[in-house]
């Protein structure tokens, strides 16, 4: 989600099911409470997950339904996106998914020492940026 959405730990963190709206091929979160980034007086702009068709395997949507579904039983009451995986299931902090992020790029062989959670933000909008991707979508997700 970090990647493909460009969002800080703190934004993913904020994710709430009650501001998620789901298709078939997307997920919109229209966030209910401002984010960092949101000036005063300004709308929060959707954070949209697109489907990846080509294979489901990696796909941010086809994963976050699953999530979904699987930790619906285990979050009682909690409305934050992101629980923990150990009993009592509580809602994780932005650390959490900060070392979750970064246990992610460890495993596939990113240096951490370098590079961290943050970096995804300027590592994903680059990369979008050389494969020609519009710049109103990767300014606006």
């Amino acid at each position: 989600m970090s990647l493909v959405s460009a969002q800080c730990g703190q934004t993913i963190n904020m994710l709430n099911l009650e501001d998620m709206t789901n298709t078939e091929s997307q997920i919109t979160f229209v966030m209910s409470k401002p984010i960092k980034q949101t000036k005063a007086g300004v709308k929060s702009v959707p954070i949209k997950f697109t489907s990846y068709s080509a294979d489901p395997t990696p796909c941010v949507v086809t994963t976050l339904k699953e999530y979904s579904a699987l930790t619906e039983d285990l979050r009682g009451h909690c409305k934050q996106l992101f629980i923990s995986y150990l009993k009592p299931f509580h809602p994780v902090s932005r650390s959490t998914i900060s070392r979750w992020v970064k246990e992610v790029m460890k495993a596939a062989g990113i240096n951490v020492a370098k590079f961290k959670p943050h970096s995804t933000r300027s590592a994903s909008t680059s990369k979008a940026s050389l494969c020609s991707v519009p710049l109103d979508q990767i300014v606006c997700g």
